[in-house]
C-alpha cells in the first residue's frame, strides 16, 4: 500500500504504467466537478467511480481486498479514517466474489486518516477498510480508480 499526496503520484509511475494515465486524467479533469457515478477511462484497464457517503464506526465496516484490481482511492471532500492490515494477518470472513472482485476479512488493523488531496493505493494483497469516522460522522466524496493488475 502507498499513502501520499496526489502531486506525488508521478513517483510511482514505474510501478504500473496505468498510474500515469490516472495522473494525466486528474490533470485534465478535476474530480471536484464529477457527479457521483462510474466512469470507464481505459477499456478493460481503468475505471473510475465517484461516491458520496457518510462515514461510519469501525465496527460497522469490514476489511476488504481485491484480486483483479489495484485501488487508488482519492479523497475529494472531507476526510475519513481507513483501516489497513496485511493479508497474511487476515482471517477470511467472506470468500472471494469474482463478480464483485472482493473478499472480506477479520483481523486487527491500524488506522490512518485520508484527507482531501491525498490518495491511498491498495494492491490486491493489501487489506483495507474505507469510510471510517474521524471525530464525528460526516459526508465525504471520494474517487476510486480501479486499475487492472
Amino acid at each position: 500500500m502507498i499513502i501520499d499526496y496526489i502531486e506525488n503520484l508521478p513517483k510511482y509511475f514505474s510501478v504500473n504504467p496505468h498510474f500515469k494515465t490516472v495522473y494525466e486524467y486528474l490533470q485534465k479533469s478535476p474530480l471536484e466537478k464529477h457527479e457521483t457515478g462510474k466512469y470507464p477511462l481505459l477499456k478493460d484497464f481503468i475505471n473510475l467511480s465517484i461516491s458520496e457517503y457518510k462515514t461510519r464506526k469501525a465496527d460497522e465496516a469490514r476489511l476488504e481486498s481485491h484480486e483483479k484490481n489495484i485501488d487508488i482511492q482519492i479523497m475529494i471532500t472531507g476526510e475519513e479514517k481507513m483501516g489497513i492490515a496485511l493479508s497474511a494477518e487476515g482471517v477470511l470472513s467472506e470468500p472471494y466474489n469474482s463478480a464483485r472482485d472482493v473478499a472480506f476479512y477479520q483481523t486487527a488493523q491500524d488506522f490512518f486518516t485520508l484527507k482531501k488531496g491525498m490518495f491511498a493505493l491498495f494492491y490486491p494483497y493489501d487489506l483495507h477498510m474505507p469510510g471510517i469516522v474521524t471525530d464525528h460522522p460526516a459526508t465525504v466524496k471520494k474517487a476510486v480508480f480501479k486499475v487492472k493488475v
